[in-house]
């Protein structure tokens, strides 16, 4: 999709969501304090997930990244729902 792979930042350790979060924001964390980010123009931060977990993602991404915005002003983030296929009916369905 033109998204270079070094710009890619994957998180594989975590077992649920809230893990997810906390290690994607200790990865993203580490990055802008490697690079010299408070003077850069724009920091662009997308989640991506499946459009059945957006919300439940999105409100664990407010709370924990919340400070990013404080210290990091020139952040900009965004959601983007991914295809899922119709996959996640299957977790929903009654018996």
């Amino acid at each position: 999709y033109g998204v270079n792979e070094n710009s890619i930042v994957l998180e594989k350790e975590s077992m649920d969501t809230l893990g997810n979060m906390i290690f994607s924001m200790l990865k993203i964390q580490l990055l802008l304090e490697g690079n010299n980010t408070s003077s850069s123009p724009n920091i662009n931060i997308t989640l991506i997930t499946e459009h059945f977990h957006m919300k439940r993602s999105k409100q664990l991404f407010s709370q924990i990244f919340n400070f990013l915005y404080q210290v990091y002003p020139n952040i900009s983030i965004y959601f983007v729902s991914a295809q899922s296929f119709g996959f996640s009916k299957l977790f929903l369905k009654k018996n």
